[in-house]
């Protein structure tokens, strides 16, 4: 067998050999050095936004590895198919889901290197997904080592062991993505190469990829709930009847949610005053732009060495680095910052990173002699990360990203090659400038407005009109793209005693149009809410489309079979029973 060491060498760098050497590296060095400018943070921001943009978007992911070989559009075809299947599939809390990172670069090195289809590839993609899941889950596990030593580093006042420790370790997560993609490219494209499945197979195959998108907005609703899912249903008739595209989709349901705020909200909150930042006395001691600089980048691992027991703790005491350097001089007020920041944090990390604004503010005030005990610092973070993580991820994680990649994956397999190559710009370019711009502003705000930031997210109540907001929005262009992104139809057409044959999807079109993609959706989130995990409801819509592609021929009724087919044509590959077929080429 001929192994593929350029297929091998792809998938280990976009699994995380790139990171390795172009960002990891440099980050070392600085954080051995305690030295670093904007420019070494403008590099390390982008590459570290350029690898998470891969992470969250299969589109743009399976774009680069296409065009890694020369073709980028088929890759685009892969990764649009993977993208809606894990629509609303993302980390909520300490939960973690199947990983599509791993699935959708091998999918995509098989459908280009060793010539099988992008529904062949498929089947791969859940088993790949759920093993990935499992890798991250036992790095996680042994990050443990890692806050130990750093627990240690921080008794000692070793700031730069802390700083360290929640650098060096990522060489952890990284590995366990990387060397199991590197053995798949070398040994898995020649092993592939020259398979043949039954026809009927792949008819069953090709189904799935149109029906796994339920599966992903079901998993959206699941996450929103249902106290408004009126919109859901108007989102739905909209698409249906008026038929705009998936981006004038998102823009009426922005302007929904507009007018919703402005019906529902309590007018008597927009009356509070604002509230007066914290007096910014002429201090002795007071954090530089490089040290918030500087805290910016490190905040971006804030989860890099996650563990169980502190989540995302380490990797705040290492964001807070450089504003204990500057502010703290003797051992014990080294120690003792440390250890109070190396506790349990876990939030959304994007609308979070207003977090450590506040609390290198607060630190600030702490070294200057201002009255901010310990117990108030642990008290504001407590208190903010609770309701940022909640609203976080629903604004982010269940709204604004699914709605961006939705949009995309429907260009993506659109007939129009401009919006095609258009696609994999927006997933990526969008989600690389929203994660720089939202977080680097959002710390510095918090950094400028102290507690005060807090109050006044708290007086005005802004949290909760971002979060309905955002449901408002996520539920009306979920519902849209219900009834245009999930393909199903039945082309099973009986006869009875000779009789014309009944053509059922007509009749369904006749009742609603897209009737079945819709009751597919509501089955995937019934099964949801009686418990059942993504990775079983993919499972039963798998073996419901191959089976449903299966040929079977009952002759009923003078011998004339149920599809009205000789028994002859049936075993040439004829119609099958319940024939599942995409709404494309159908």
């Amino acid at each position: 067998m001929e192994l593929d060491f350029y297929s091998g060498l792809v998938a280990a760098l976009v699994a995380g050999g790139a990171e390795l050497i172009f960002r990891w590296i440099p980050e070392l060095i600085a954080v051995r050095s305690q030295k670093e400018n904007k420019v070494f943070t403008v590099l390390i921001t982008t590459l570290w936004a350029l690898h998470q943009a891969c992470k969250k978007s299969n589109i743009f992911l399976a774009f680069l590895v296409g065009l890694c070989f020369g073709r980028p559009l088929d890759g685009l075809a892969v990764g649009a198919v993977i993208e809606l299947m894990f629509l609303g599939v993302f980390i909520v809390g300490a939960a973690v889901p199947p990983q599509p990172y791993l699935s959708t670069t091998l999918a995509t090195i098989l459908v280009i290197r060793a010539g099988i289809t992008t529904e062949e590839a498929l089947t791969l993609v859940i088993p790949v997904a759920v093993m990935s899941q499992l890798l991250f889950m036992a790095a996680t596990s042994f990050n443990h080592v890692a806050l130990g030593i750093a627990k240690r580093k921080a008794e000692e006042g070793d700031i730069v062991g802390v700083d360290m420790a929640n650098t060096a370790w990522q060489w952890v997560q990284i590995s366990v993505m990387l060397i199991p993609a590197f053995i798949a490219g070398f040994i898995g494209v020649p092993a592939i190469k020259g398979l043949q499945p039954a026809g009927w197979l792949m008819e069953g195959l090709g189904a799935v990829a149109g029906m796994l998108p339920a599966l992903g907005f079901a998993l959206l609703l699941y996450q929103m709930g249902t106290k408004m899912i009126g919109f859901l249903f108007l989102g739905m008739f909209t698409a249906l009847y008026i038929k705009p595209d998936s981006l004038a989709l998102a823009g009426c349901g922005v302007a929904l949610a507009l007018i919703y705020l402005l019906v529902t909200r309590d007018r008597e909150d927009t009356s509070v005053p604002e509230a007066a930042p914290p007096e910014r006395r002429e201090r002795r001691l007071k954090l530089t732009d490089g040290d918030l600089t500087a805290m910016f980048w490190r905040h971006q691992n804030l989860f890099g060495v996650a563990s169980w027991e502190v989540l995302g703790g380490l990797g705040f005491a290492q964001a807070m680095v450089p504003v204990i350097r500057r502010l703290y001089t003797t051992k014990e007020e080294i120690s003792a910052a440390l250890k109070r920041h190396m506790v349990f944090y876990n939030t959304n990390p994007w609308l979070g990173s207003l977090i450590p604004g506040v609390v290198a503010s607060m630190e600030e005030e702490r070294a200057n002699g201002e009255p901010v005990d310990e117990a108030a610092i642990q008290g504001v973070k407590v208190a903010m990360m609770g309701p940022f993580g909640g609203v976080g991820d629903s604004l982010f994680w269940s709204t604004y990203m699914p709605i961006i990649l939705a949009i995309a994956a429907s260009w993506a397999r659109s007939d129009s090659v401009a919006l095609q190559w258009l696609a994999p710009i927006t997933a990526g370019g969008s989600l690389i400038a929203s994660m720089i711009l939202i977080q680097y502003n959002l710390q510095r705000f918090g950094y400028r407005r102290g507690l005060a930031a807090l109050q006044d997210l708290q007086q005005r109540n802004l949290l909760a009109d971002l979060s309905k907001a955002a449901t408002v929005v996520g539920q009306f262009v979920i519902g849209g793209l219900v009834v245009t992104l999930i393909r199903l139809k039945i082309r099973w057409a009986p006869s009875f005693f000779g009789t014309s044959p009944i053509q059922i999807q007509t009749i369904l079109d006749s009742i609603l149009p897209n009737l079945l993609p819709i009751l597919l959706f509501f089955f995937c989130y019934w099964l949801l809410k009686k418990g059942k995990s993504a990775i079983f409801i993919m499972v039963v819509l798998l073996l419901i489309s191959i089976l449903g592609a299966y040929p079977i021929n009952l002759p009923l009724f003078n011998n004339t079979s149920i599809l009205g087919e000789p028994v002859k044509a049936v075993a040439e590959g004829g119609e099958s029973l319940l024939l599942w077929r995409s709404v494309v080429g159908a």
